[in-house]
This record gives C-alpha cells, structure tokens and sequence, in this order.
C-alpha cells in the first residue's frame, strides 16, 4: 500500500439528508451505498423475514419507491423490468424487454443494470443496450431506444450494466461508443438524445450525481477516464486520465474514493490556487482546465478489493470486503484498522451507523459499523444461496435477492 503524507483533511460531510422511505436507484439516494435511518437499530435489533417472491436470475439491484420495488431479471425465454407491492411481495406488472441475455464467463444469465425509479417513470437498460421507460404505476412502455443499433454503441464482454442517472431533465448513462457518445444524455420524458461525449469503452462504470467544489455535477467514469460534466449543459468541468475506473463515491465537498482494477484511490479535487505546493507535487495526470482545478492522488490501496460492491463510508472510516474478510480502513490514510471473517463473502450497505450485509451463504447480518471491530447485532437466514446483489433498504424494511427469489425482511 503507498501512502502519501499529507495534512489532516477537514472532511465535511454531505448536508443530504435523504428520506428513508425510498431507495430509487442504484446504490441508494445519493449513490453512495447509505441512507439515514435515525434510531432503526436502538436497543435490541430483530429481524424477521416476511415475505418471499420467485424470481429469474440477474444482477440488477432493487428499486424501491411509493410502496413498489422494481427489478430486473430473467423470464424463461425473455428478460423483464418487474413491479412488486413492497408490503406483500405480489408481482403488479411485468414488462418483457428482450430476449434473455445468456450466461456469460460462468455468471448466471439476465440483466445486470439497476432501474432508476423518478415520479410516475421507471427507466431500465437491458444488457444488450436496450433503454426504454415505463409508466411505474401500469409499466406501460413511454419510449424506447436501441443503443447499439441507433447509436452506435459498443456492448461490453459482459454486456451493459451502467445503471442510468436522472438529473435536470435528461437520462444520463455510460454509452460505451468509441467515437462520440463514452456518455450520453436523453431528454428523460422523449428517448432523444441531448448531449453526448467521449469515445472510451465501459465494462461495470455508472455515472454519478454528485457535488463537488460546491458545484453539482455527473462524475463519468470509463476503462481509461474520469470526468466532471455539468449535467444540464455537457460541459466537461474537468477530466483526469487513468485506467480500468470502475465506481466512485464521494466523500464531502472534494474527496473522492475509486473503485479500479485492482483496489481503491481516495484522491481530492481542488483549484490549484488553493492547494499547496506538496499537493500539487504530487499529483497524477489531471486534463480539463488545466491550471484551474487539481485531481490529487491521497492513498492508494489493495486491502480492499473491488469485485461488485463499493465500501462505505462512515464518520471517517471506510467500510468493505476483499473476498470472505470484511475489512475497516482509516479514511485519512488508508490505513486497516480491523478484519473480520465472520460475515464471509459479502455485499453492504451503510443505515443508521450499521453495515447491513447480505451475505454469500444466504444470510442477512446487522453490525456497528465502528473502528473496535466487528460487531454484530443481529443475523437471519433468507436464502439458501446468496446473489452478489447489494440490499435496498426503507421504511424499516430491507429488500434483497438472489438468482431464484426477492425477499423482504424488517426490522422489528
């Protein structure tokens, strides 16, 4: 691990605060992997199951909003963008897509991008690069596109898993064309196209929404960029070369935290005016307006590994796996704090301070996400066989999956 000195960062937390009552995208409200959930796990925690759904396989994460969650999966021959009633698990409506997408390097067959859930419109992009939307109340279809036989776009090894991101009017996504469209933009409300640029190709890259320099802004990532762009307009604000970007979070008004191939980068961005000569000494390759604002490398590690989920972050420390090991790193320097096999191979998200863990052998686990260690609280076995799917979480109620079911359990 290489770490570089530098002086205690001031880290400035988000002042979102997201209701918990919906999870309508991936990773949650703001992309980050956590939700606020004030007193969910006072005094005693005990989890109940209390519903299960069939489903086909896939990867696509829940979204959950107005009492409904949505989901991708395989259907026999096809593969379909599904609405549930949360409380009861029924299945309310299903829209068939597209034709299944095979198995691909031995992983099971279906989508693997997440749904975007905004008002009464549900957005959805099929692994072979079929974008539609749909009425979220009936899932009648408002408009579809074919991205790789209308746009040109590249479909990845794997297939498109870029889970699309609504923001000031458009639908914005990771194409993957290597000529002008690396991302796009769609009226949200038409299918046409806005705004477009860049020619890297895609592999597992989501775009997120974020705020940084106290400017809201789409944070793109590709197999060998990163950019800033002003999501209204497709202005880039600033762009850093690299290689195999994979996922990112934000920490605060100006850290970053990259997901590569392999390990994670916590960097910081700024103006150059304001940071100071060490900083700047050593930073990496930065683009955009060059001599305005900085990208700087402030650790690189390998402790944590990323496979499908990104860390979390927790009142400076960072919370993830690398394999059956939970690992806890100091935010400042990168540094482990602690390392724990007693959740296994798992996928988190960060509520009311505490990792909720869906778990490889099909448990669902509650720890105190604290530097002492790990501590768990409460556990419940909900399937026989995990998926490699995070869990979606609200209104005292977490949704998961896995390659045959969705299950809902609650906090009692």
């Amino acid at each position: 691990m290489k770490h570089i000195s530098f002086k205690f960062l001031l880290i400035i937390l988000s002042g979102c605060a997201f209701a918990a009552d919906e999870w309508p995208q991936y990773m949650g409200p703001n992309r980050d992997g956590t939700v606020v959930a004030p007193g969910l796990f006072d005094g005693e925690v005990a989890l109940e199951r209390i519903w299960t759904q069939p489903l086909g396989s896939g990867f696509s994460g829940i979204a959950v909003g107005g009492g409904k969650l949505y989901t991708m999966h395989s259907a026999g021959k096809m593969d379909a963008l599904s609405c549930f009633d949360a409380a009861t698990g029924r299945k309310l409506w299903s829209f068939d897509y597209g034709v299944s997408f095979p198995q691909v390097g031995g992983s099971e067959p279906g989508p693997l991008s997440t749904p975007v859930l905004d008002g009464n419109r549900v957005y959805g992009l099929g692994a072979r690069g079929e974008l539609f939307c749909l009425e979220a109340s009936s899932g009648k279809r408002v408009w579809a596109r074919d991205m790789v036989k209308e746009l040109g776009a590249v479909q990845p090894w794997c297939g498109f898993t870029t889970s699309p991101l609504v923001s000031d009017g458009f639908l914005i996504l990771n194409a993957g064309d290597n000529k002008d469209k690396g991302i796009a933009a769609f009226n949200k409300n038409t299918g046409v196209l806005a705004w477009h640029l860049g020619a890297e190709g895609i592999s597992f890259q989501s775009p997120s929404l974020v705020t940084l320099m106290g400017r809201k802004q789409v944070v793109s990532l590709s197999e060998s960029k990163i950019r800033g762009i002003d999501p209204a307009t497709g202005e880039v604000i600033w762009e850093k070369d690299g290689k195999s970007w994979i996922q990112m979070i934000t920490i605060g008004d100006d850290l970053m935290l990259f997901g590569h191939a392999p390990g994670f980068t916590l960097q910081r961005i700024g103006d150059a005016g304001v940071l100071n000569l060490t900083e700047i000494g050593n930073s990496l390759a930065f683009g955009g307006d060059a001599g305005e604002i900085k990208v700087i490398e402030k650790w690189s590690s390998l402790i944590l590994n990323l496979e499908y989920d990104m860390p979390v972050h927790h009142k400076g420390y960072l919370y993830g796996f690398n394999g059956f090991y939970a690992h806890c790193l100091k935010l400042e320097t990168g540094e482990l704090v602690w390392s724990s096999g007693d959740a296994g191979r798992g996928m988190a998200i960060l509520v009311d301070g505490h990792l909720a863990i869906l778990s490889s052998d099909g448990s669902f686990r509650v720890a105190r996400a604290w530097q002492k260690g790990y501590e768990e609280r409460a556990s419940i076995k909900v399937f026989e066989k995990s998926g490699i799917t995070v869990p979606s979480y609200a209104d005292r109620v977490f949704y998961m999956r896995n390659y045959t079911n969705l299950a809902a359990v609650r906090v009692k």
